[in-house]
């Protein structure tokens, strides 16, 4: 029987029940124009590629770095990290662990992956070398780390129980300081380094938003929220203009959701400028469909099971 992280962390309270695509943005002004990529889910326009391919095993998170791709599957019976070419089929594996290992977050050249691991009986970060073997770094208790492509800092969401809610933290590789930043969990730093897009519950929907985060100015701002689901799981464009966000219409019963408590249900991908303009709707599928990762040639990765088992996908929807 696998290991499954423990669930005494109240966290992503997120999402409720059905409900339209309408979207109400920060800016406010009028609705934006929704635009629907009908055509995805048959794949003629956008090129819609299975990225693994194992039909007996379930991939859960992703993060493209250079021109591989750094990820968690239960192949081996276990959830552990592995390494691979995009679009290649020799796969390395990085961790071997009895408990379970995920979500990794790569530095842009690979050369550093952090995951989460509850081989210590509760969360904790950990860092390994990508491109050789290395003994683990821990980092500390957290979830959802998400590196800088520098490698210089790391950016997770930590529950703490004094204060009812999780926060966003920093940790500086080089003067190994930890910095609580905002309330908020599913951190996700801009590539040019200048913004952190998170997640923050909307009082008056009762739903998650998408919020950014100025790192120099300290700024937060409300990018898009829906009235009838939780917008998740940031990810930015590689040119920075742009966030990639899951749509969440199922509830989930905490807000720490791991491959085997993945907590989604009706998930699609959509779009949105990081001012709040342009919101797209990508896909509208009845599987679910998670946001992983946006590399540099504007292909998103996502995980789906479309087909026998829940694999990892990407398509290009030339937004850019």
């Amino acid at each position: 029987m696998k290991a499954t992280p423990p669930l005494d962390h109240p966290a992503l309270r997120l999402l409720t029940a059905a409900g339209g695509l309408a979207v109400m943005l920060a800016c406010g002004a009028n609705a934006p124009q929704v635009v629907r990529l009908t055509d995805f889910e048959r794949g003629t326009l956008f090129g819609l590629e299975r990225v693994t391919h194992d039909d007996n095993a379930t991939e859960d998170s992703a993060q493209v770095c250079g021109d591989q791709l750094a990820y968690d599957t239960n192949k081996d019976g276990n959830y552990e990290i592995y390494l691979k070419p995009v679009l290649g089929r020799e796969i390395t594996r990085k961790t071997t662990s009895a408990a379970t290992d995920w979500s990794p977050s790569a530095t842009a050249d690979c050369s550093r992956i952090a995951f989460v691991s509850n081989r210590e009986g509760s969360n904790i970060i950990y860092v390994i070398a990508g491109r050789e073997a290395s003994a683990a770094l821990r980092v500390g208790p957290g979830d959802a780390p998400n590196m800088a492509p520098d490698g210089s800092v790391l950016f997770y969401q930590r529950f703490l129980p004094g204060e009812g809610t999780d926060s966003i933290w920093r940790f500086d590789f080089t003067t190994n300081q930890h910095t609580q930043l905002v309330a908020g969990f599913h951190p996700a730093v801009s590539p040019d380094g200048g913004s952190l897009a998170y997640c923050k519950m909307n009082e008056a929907t009762g739903y998650s938003a998408i919020w950014i985060l100025d790192l120099k100015s300290q700024q937060e701002q409300q990018v898009a929220t829906k009235e009838s689901a939780g917008l998740v799981l940031p990810i930015w464009s590689a040119d920075s203009k742009r966030l990639l966000m899951t749509v969440n219409r199922g509830r989930v019963g905490s807000r720490q959701a791991t491959p085997e408590l993945p907590g989604f249900a009706g998930a699609d991908l959509a779009v949105v400028g990081r001012d709040g303009t342009g919101y797209a709707v990508l896909t509208d599928n009845p599987a679910n469909d998670i946001g992983r990762a946006w590399d540099k040639d504007g292909f998103v990765y996502f995980t789906s099971h479309r087909e026998k088992s829940q694999d990892i996908w990407r398509f290009n929807p030339k937004l850019l």
